[in-house]
């Protein structure tokens, strides 16, 4: 007789796939207030997308979102990357010359 297989929950997947950068209350405060209206798989997508371009949700550097198409009856969602993320990213590059405050 076969051991059932275990059903391994959308959590431990996306923690398993970031678990170098989030632990698991990370990820849940992240699904519960930045993805809250994400499908399991749109939430595991934008954890993905989150650690290969390095930024963060929790700094607010990346933000979800659901978009409806209300003429074709259908979602689609975007991430959106916030000035904090541009500024990150500029950072990364070593040319990024600093911001100065506003005038």
């Amino acid at each position: 007789m076969s051991e059932p297989t275990k059903s391994i929950s959308v959590m431990d997947k996306v923690q398993s796939l970031v678990s170098d950068k989030w632990n698991k209350d990370q990820l849940d405060l992240i699904m519960k207030t930045y993805a809250k209206d994400a499908t399991p798989d749109e939430f595991m997508l934008f954890m993905s997308h989150a650690k290969q371009t390095g930024l963060d949700p929790l700094r607010k550097q990346l933000y979800f979102q659901k978009r409806n198409d209300f003429k074709n009856n259908s979602t689609s969602i975007v991430f959106i990357t916030s000035i904090d993320g541009y500024r990150a990213i500029a950072s990364r590059t070593g040319t990024h010359a600093g911001t100065d405050e506003p005038v």
